[in-house]
């Protein structure tokens, strides 16, 4: 793993980027990456020391897969000994069903992250970790960015800023009209990862338990532990005193062995899952992956939807890089919601049929017995997603527009 911080101060670089990148997740790293690729001089921060972990299900499912291979990276999976799947459990109280996965794998997010990350350096990225971003004002050809890092602080400047920092990212705090819209019966998620759990829960098996209150879902990792994590009501949180024994009553619902180390873990948590941003461009900012918006996924969607991102803004960005137009804005708009707006109403059409009580406990004997149809909506949900293309469209446009 490299040095990210040799430099005698973290911002003793230069203070002029053709893209700084805020946010090394898998839609931030990816896009930096991608950037780089095209000989670009990119800054790719994140808040974070690196390897960290995120709270996630940790499941990368065949379109992320996709996603990954398109782009030369497929070797990661195999490199970190990422788990395959080959299948999904869902429980609710005494009822079970078992669905048949078409790929996928299991990989912790300290370990993805990272490794994506360290092909952006390797690409020709400069990365700088524990270091915040604040997104300030724009001058006629550049977009001016504030980085701080213990207690540097300097400005930058880009020709483009990626926006990638997530679903509690600060970055855009100070543009008013990239402002949340948070669901109201949004759920929260939270998770944890522990070093040892029952034989029950077998590698290269998601286990998803639902109730009324949320689910949690379980899965094995490359190095055996189990990654836990769950959406939950606030207030059935709040009941049992926290995400711990909350996660714990919903496990013990459907009879499955606890982990006994879920209780003393180290939990973390998120904001509002449900949520959506105002807007998702603006002057020389164009935002990506969970810092767009986000629904409760569904089976490995959110990194698949990350990753899609990334790739889908990458042609615009580098097309705002050479020359700046308004039209960005309006396009990346068009072309985010062409990706993904289907997949993400999907997944909060799913979220909220199982909060429902009678749903429920129809959907799983109907599982149980027709497989098939739960196949026809994994089958849907792992294809592999479409980019629209960009290049021609938007260079036609530039030539009207001058």
């Amino acid at each position: 793993m490299p040095d990210f911080n040799t430099a005698r101060s973290p911002l003793d670089i230069g203070k002029e980027w053709d893209a700084i990148v805020i946010g090394a997740g898998p839609s931030g790293a990816l896009a930096a990456y991608l950037l780089a690729q095209k000989f670009n001089k990119v800054l790719l921060v994140d808040k974070a020391k690196f390897p960290r972990s995120k709270v996630c299900g940790c499941c990368i499912n065949l379109a992320a897969v996709n996603i990954l291979e398109s782009c030369s990276l497929g070797y990661i999976l195999q490199d970190q000994n990422a788990v395959s799947l080959s299948k999904l459990k869902l429980f609710e109280k005494e009822q079970q069903a078992n669905v048949k996965l078409p790929g996928g794998f299991s990989l912790s997010r300290s370990q993805f992250d990272n490794a994506l990350t360290n092909a952006a350096i390797r690409s020709g990225v400069t990365f700088l970790s524990e270091t915040t971003a604040t997104v300030l004002q724009t001058t006629p050809s550049e977009r001016i960015v504030q980085l701080q890092n213990g207690y540097a602080k300097e400005t930058f400047s880009a020709k483009v800023v990626l926006v990638a920092d997530g679903l509690g990212g600060h970055s855009l705090n100070q543009i008013n009209e990239l402002d949340f819209v948070t669901e109201a019966t949004s759920r929260f998620g939270c998770g944890t990862i522990i070093d040892e759990g029952p034989d029950f829960y077998e590698p290269g098996c998601i286990y998803m338990v639902c109730a009324h209150d949320g689910y949690v879902g379980l899965v094995r990792l490359e190095d055996g532990r189990i990654d836990v994590a769950a959406a939950l009501d606030r207030q059935y949180s709040r009941k049992y005193g926290g995400p711990a024994a909350a996660c714990i009553e919903i496990i013990k619902s459907s009879r499955l062995p606890v982990p006994e180390a879920l209780m003393t873990a180290q939990w973390n948590g998120t904001e509002s899952l449900t949520r959506r941003r105002k807007e998702i461009a603006a002057e020389r900012i164009l935002v990506i992956g969970d810092a767009c918006g986000y629904a409760e996924p569904f089976t490995g969607e959110g990194i698949a939807w990350a990753l899609t991102s990334a790739v889908g803004v990458a042609d615009l960005a580098a097309e705002a890089i050479n020359s700046w137009s308004p039209y960005l804005i309006r396009k990346w708009q068009q072309k985010h919601e062409t990706m993904l707006s289907f997949r993400q109403k999907r997944s909060r059409l799913i979220a909220h049929a199982l909060r429902k009580d009678a749903i429920r406990r129809c959907a799983l004997p109907l599982i149980a017995s027709f497989p098939a149809l739960a196949n026809l909506v994994i089958q849907d949900v792992s294809r592999k997603v479409t980019i629209p293309a960009a290049d021609g469209e938007i260079r036609a446009e530039l030539c009207r527009q001058q």
